[in-house]
This record gives structure tokens, sequence and C-alpha cells, in this order.
């Protein structure tokens, strides 16, 4: 059984727009450019000139130009006519590390193995440097400046610059589901027919894979009704496998989209899945593979993280576990936040069913806060901070998938931790640690907010009298009742004036000690006052405490 959710939202396209001054017509332009890298990866810098002529054009008397970088071109170099020619910090690697080819080839340390990268004209290794601050990529023609890509701001991660048409100075945004279109047309140049598949969302409800596919009609003339079909994926990847999904695209405007949801259950962890459309006067964007989580996923969760260690913010940790009775691999999962995600481990670690790891800052910071900790211990090859008024931290897996996001607003002293319920109705419920410096390595013992479910308030003793004698000079005030909710803690005189605030916010301390003294230190009177205290949803309680001499 399919169950097919379809739902019209058609709204205007809108494209950001940077201008680049064209100076003259050239017959070479700068046509595209990845100034932000995926993931801070410089070595994933790189740029597009594109031939624009019918004829065979010698390179030799162009020069390009990056700040303090000049790259030239041998005399001799001729290229066809309607050529992308790309130009990279790192075109291979045979070392792990990134790479033109092992971003946008397919990763095996050789250029040109495959029919996609043989489609290319032989992508040039060049030194320069893009700066996200600001700067420009200029053509030169002998001494006349041709072509120019400016920027002032590096256009989000993995994003590049791309110039709407080649006689044209609009320089905006890709749009393309890739981030960028390197040794192809772009994809912000009009073109007639463009029905392109922009986005796809994609999540586990309920043991259903859930899928949120975004169409949008890129092109200058209006489309009729069309179907997108989902496969299974085959190899080749260009061959399709058996049809799971045919879902209905209405008519679509020039500029406008469609949001086209579905659900269908698939078994196991993972499942490699291809999307089409018909095709039309742009391939590229007519179909996508991609990887889907199945009924199993998440291979990995969250289940305690410290976000304020009382030995500084070095000591922070984040612990994960493989919950499954399968072992799984953490190459290339990511952690972090909404806005920065930092790599795990970019080499192969098997974690084996039930194993839990620990996501240290610091080895020796967190070293010396555990000294008997023997569990399995990896330092990222960044860290994300915990902040301490509230955060969101998620885990990602390598195919860009979120396995598990936890919300804070608070965060809790003493070394106390954020930990996930382990019981089965507490599964997907956060509480504090019972125990100072939390059980990395070790199973989660939890206070949730609904563990004490009454508020009672113990002071002693009821009369006091702060004259400094050293005898009965304070009252302890001993509070029992749930954390993790809003509460406020207040003395009143007997006219109903707030005479001293002890304390307010979303965490408490268990005991607090009053002086007599009101919130700008000064003494008070003798007499009967009232003690108030509320959490939000149980309920108040007010106590009278007496000061005598």
């Amino acid at each position: 059984m399919v169950k097919v959710r379809c739902f019209l939202a058609v709204g205007l396209i809108l494209l950001g727009v940077a201008v680049s001054p064209m100076i003259a017509f050239a017959e070479v332009v700068v046509n595209e450019a990845m100034v932000n890298e995926p993931g801070r990866v410089t070595n994933l810098e790189w740029f597009e000139l594109y031939v624009d002529s019918d004829e065979h054009v010698s390179l030799g008397g162009y020069r390009v130009v990056i700040g303090e970088d000049t790259i030239s071109f041998p005399d001799r170099s001729v290229t066809p006519p309607h050529t992308f020619i790309i130009v990279c910090r790192k075109l291979v690697t045979t070392g792990g590390g990134a790479s033109f080819e092992g971003h946008w080839g397919d990763s095996s340390g050789l250029w040109g193995d495959t029919p996609e990268e043989e489609a290319f004209w032989w992508p040039t290794e060049a030194v320069f440097s893009l700066s996200n601050a600001g700067g420009a990529i200029e053509v030169f023609q002998d001494q006349t400046l041709v072509s120019a890509i400016r920027w002032i701001d590096p256009g989000a991660d993995g994003v590049s610059w791309e110039r709407t048409e080649p006689t044209l100075e609009t320089v905006v945004p890709s749009v393309d589901i890739d981030g960028s279109t390197p040794g192809f047309v772009n994809s912000v140049t009009p073109v007639g027919s463009d029905l392109s598949i922009d986005a796809i969302s994609l999540g586990v409800e309920n043991g259903w894979t859930t899928f949120d596919i975004t169409i949008a009609n890129r092109g200058l003339l209006a489309q009729e009704p069309k179907q997108l079909h989902v496969y299974y994926a085959a190899d080749p990847p260009s061959d399709p496998g058996d049809l799971i999904l045919d879902l209905a695209v209405p008519s679509l405007a020039p500029g406008q989209s469609i949001d086209l949801a579905a659900d269908y259950p698939f078994d196991g962890m993972y499942v490699s899945l291809a999307a089409s459309l018909p095709d039309d006067d742009r391939l590229r964007n007519n179909r996508r593979a991609f990887t889907a989580p199945a009924a199993e996923f998440p291979p990995f969760i969250m289940t305690e993280m410290l976000p304020r260690p009382t030995s500084g913010a070095q000591g922070e940790w984040i612990e994960i576990v493989n919950p499954h009775y399968e072992q799984y691999d953490l190459l290339n999962w990511r952690v972090g936040d909404d806005g920065r995600e930092e790599t795990i481990t970019d080499t192969s670690i098997i974690v084996p069913a039930g194993k839990r790891i620990v996501l240290m800052r610091s080895a020796s910071a967190f070293a010396a806060d555990y000294p008997d900790f023997d569990g399995l211990l990896i330092k990222p090859t960044g860290w994300s901070p915990l902040n301490d008024d509230g955060d969101t931290v998620c885990l990602v897996d390598p195919f860009d998938l979120e396995a598990d996001r936890f919300v804070y607003n608070i965060v809790f002293d003493d070394n106390y931790t954020w930990c996930r319920g382990e019981q089965e109705e507490r599964q997907d419920q956060w509480g504090r640690s019972e125990e100072a410096g939390g059980s990395p390595g070790r199973a989660n013992s939890v206070m949730f907010g609904d563990d004490a479910g009454e508020l009672t308030i113990a002071v002693t003793p009821e009369v006091f009298s702060p004259d400094g004698d050293g005898y009965e000079d304070s009252v302890v005030i001993s509070i029992d009742g749930p954390d993790t909710r809003q509460f406020e803690l207040k003395i009143y005189d007997r006219q109903g004036r707030m005479v001293r605030r002890l304390d307010q916010g979303s965490y408490r301390l268990d005991t607090y000690v009053w002086r007599g003294r009101s919130d700008s230190g000064a003494r008070l009177p003798v007499g009967v006052y009232i003690l108030y205290c509320e959490i939000e949803g149980v309920g108040s309680v007010k106590k009278p405490i007496v000061i005598a001499r």
C-alpha cells in the first residue's frame, strides 16, 4: 500500500543578484565561481571559464587575475567552441584529502575514468585563493579586462555564483540541487522548456519514509501537466529500476513551483532511489539519484551531553550510541548546530551494536574530568561550541540526512548533564542526569521534569535572628519539585511588597540561604515575612518566616 499526498504550493521563484561589470565583449568569460566551498574545505574552490564562440579559440593571450595570483595559459592552448573550462585548486588526490574529482567526480583518485568525467574539457589545476570576505576573478585578453565575477559576500556554503548568460552582467547563486553546475550550462541560464527537481526532503515517521519533492518551472515556457516518477535506483544509474511512486505535476507557469508529498514503507536502514521528470531543454535537473532513510533509521542517536562543564568550555562532550543489533560505520558523520556542523571522523570507525561513543572537545580536558573512563573516545575534526544560553545540537549522516536533533534552552550547574531516557516509555524524552558528571560510556540515569509531581518547601528555622551573633543568623529554604521548568522564589513583607528575589528562571537549586537582607543588601526589620515559591504548571507555596532579635 502506498500513501500519496499532493498539495500545490505555488510561488514566484526569486533570485538574489550580484552584478559584475562586463568591460568588453569576450570569447572567454568567467562563468561560475565556487567561492564558499562545501564544508569550508578550501581545496574544493574552483571557477569556470566559458568559450563563448562558434569557432575554436586560442587561450594563449588570456590570463586570469585573482588578487595577487595570476593564471596564464600556454600559447598553443586551443579549445573547441562553447567549451566549459574548470580551473580548480586540487584536481585529484590519493591521500584521502579533498579534491575536485573527489567531490564532483567519482572519487576514484583518477580523472577521466568515467563517461561523466570524460564529458568535461580536462580541468586545470592552479594556485589561487577565493576570499569569502569579497573579491574578484578577472579575465584579461592581453592588457584588456574582458570579463569578471565580483562578490562582496561568499553566499551559501557549497553554492556557486553563476552568470545568467555569457553576454550579461548578472551573477546570482546557483539553484541547482547540487549547488553548482561545473562543466554544464548554468542552472540560472534561461532555456525554453525547463521543469526542474529543485529539492528533495526526506524523513521517517512511524516507520514510513516521507518525501517532500519541490518541482519548479525554471523555463521561459508554460508547462503542461506531467508525471514525476520515483524508482528504485539501478546499475548503471541511468537505467531506472522498479517504479515506486507516480506523482502528478499540474500545469506550471514560468517561475512557479509545487511541493509533492508522499509516504512509502521501506525495510532496513537505507534505500537507494531516483526521481525523474520527462526530458526537456535542460536534462541535468530532470533526474536525481538519492539515498532515503528506511524504517530502522537512524543508525546512531545522541544520548547525553555536557554543555557547561565546571572545568571550562574545553570539557564539553556529546555521547552517541548505536541502538541496533548490527554494526555501523561513523565515516563522514557530522555533529554540530544549525549554523555549523563538524565531521566526526574522515576515516572508517565501525561501531558495534549497542556501543556508546563519547565525542569530546578536548582529549586532555576529558581525561582530567573522567580519569577512570575506559570507553570509546573520538575527537571530531572540529567542534561547534555548546552554548550556555541554549542551543540546537544535530547529528547528520553522510547523505545529509538528519539522524537526531536536541534543542535545549537551559544548562545545569555542577556538571549535571542533559540525558536521554532509555526506558521504552521515555526514549524520546530528555532530562537532567541524576549524578553530577553524568554517565559517559554507561547507561543513563535521568531525572525528568515530572519525576516529582508536587512542590514542597521546608524552612529551617522558621524564626531566626540575623544579628551576627553566630546563632540562627540565617534560614535554610529546601525545595522539592520538578526540575527544568520556570520557577520563582521571592520574599514579601506583610504589606505585600517584594523585599527579596532569591531566584527566578528555568533551573533551581535544592537549597537557598536567606540572611534577612533585602535586594539592596539592607538589614530588614523584625517582623513576619512571606516566602513565595511557584513552579510553572505545578503550583505555588507560601511559608511564613519570622525575623526576631
